[in-house]
């Protein structure tokens, strides 16, 4: 699991960061410089089973889950945002 682009992982660890990486991994947060519509990331995620091993593949399709990007950017008036 990671993050693909133009990104710098702030090594923010959990129980849920996965030990396999692809591009920046092994975190929950990302830092970028800059961000506009031309900006392109690409985040991979590990989807496992439990601790007693792979689920049937047959199970897993009955399960959802759901996710959140939030987006912190500071305005050219110096004010702080999240969307």
């Amino acid at each position: 699991a990671g993050c693909v682009g133009p990104c710098a992982p702030l090594d923010k660890k959990s129980p849920l960061v996965s030990e396999n990486s692809i591009g920046m991994g092994g975190t929950t947060v990302w830092r970028l410089c800059s961000l506009s519509q031309s900006t392109t990331l690409c985040v991979y995620f590990d989807i496992v089973g439990n601790k007693e091993g792979p689920q049937d593949p047959g199970q897993m399709g009955s399960q959802q889950f759901f996710l959140q990007f939030q987006v912190k950017y500071t305005t050219l008036e110096g004010e702080a945002r999240m969307r």
